[in-house]
């Protein structure tokens, strides 16, 4: 993530705070809010709360960002992430990003996909999270997919019809898809 100079001097939690508060596009957000994190945050009253991390940053269809999120990196503060274990039978995980340039360049668009398999069928409850810029200069927006969630749930893995329904909802869901999911 970033180049040396970056990470040097940053942190996970920055940059996720940053996503929050700023719409940083951040690489991290999408790949931990795919991968079921949680995040455990100190609050501005002293306590610690966790909350998931795609709730935290409203990622949730429709969802605001979680009540906690404008007061990151000033009166909040991430204090850790913790990441599920996948499940018994098994999973798939991918990302993936687009960007102007190979390395040190923010993405014009990232996704994270993690399903269960079992039996040569996706779970019933997959998880697909996108960032993207909709167009030169829009503001960045990361969120669930939940119809391209529906159109996986349950198929069988390689299914033709269940991975063009998927594309067909994507390229409805995410802002200026058709210039990302186009070659896939």
């Amino acid at each position: 993530v970033a180049g040396a100079h970056v990470r040097a001097t940053a942190t996970v939690g920055g940059n996720l705070a940053l996503a929050a508060t700023r719409g940083l596009e951040s690489d991290p957000a999408t790949i931990l809010a795919a991968a079921g994190a949680a995040a455990r945050v100190a609050t501005p009253d002293g306590g610690e709360v966790e909350v998931a991390l795609a709730a935290l940053l409203g990622m949730e269809e429709g969802g605001p960002p979680h009540p906690l999120a404008p007061a990151l990196g000033t009166a909040a503060l991430i204090t850790s992430l913790s990441i599920p274990p996948p499940p018994p039978g098994g999973e798939l995980f991918f990302t993936t990003r687009t960007a102007a340039r190979y390395s040190h360049a923010v993405a014009d668009f990232n996704a994270g996909l993690a399903v269960g398999v079992e039996g040569g069928r996706l779970s019933s409850s997959p998880v697909v999270v996108f960032g993207a810029a909709p167009s030169e200069g829009a503001p960045w927006v990361a969120a669930r997919a939940h119809a391209v969630e529906a159109a996986l749930a349950g198929a069988a893995v390689g299914d033709p019809a269940a991975l063009a329904a998927a594309l067909k909802a994507a390229r409805a869901a995410i802002p200026g898809a058709d210039a990302f999911v186009a070659g896939l």
